[in-house]
């Protein structure tokens, strides 16, 4: 999802928050299943992953293992 389509769903959301199952929103953030639903336009997923391969918990055991780390905190399609 893109975050044209992320910022539609929003405001779908805002009109009828069962629009969708899948997706809530929680004080104006956007979650899908309950996870945090991370855009790729600003560059904040960048930024978060960045964050946890820097971090002692994540940092420098492979790709895979940073992005394992990742899914349970938040989500992000693209």
């Amino acid at each position: 999802m893109g975050d044209a389509q992320a910022q539609q769903k929003l405001s779908e959301l805002v009109l009828d928050p069962n629009a969708d199952p899948d997706y809530q929103v929680e004080n104006g953030v956007l979650k899908f299943k309950g996870k945090l639903y991370v855009g790729i336009a600003n560059g904040v997923r960048t930024h978060l992953i960045k964050a946890l391969h820097d971090s002692a918990i994540g940092g420098q055991r492979g790709r895979g293992v940073v992005l394992k780390g990742c899914n349970p905190c938040f989500i992000g399609q693209g």
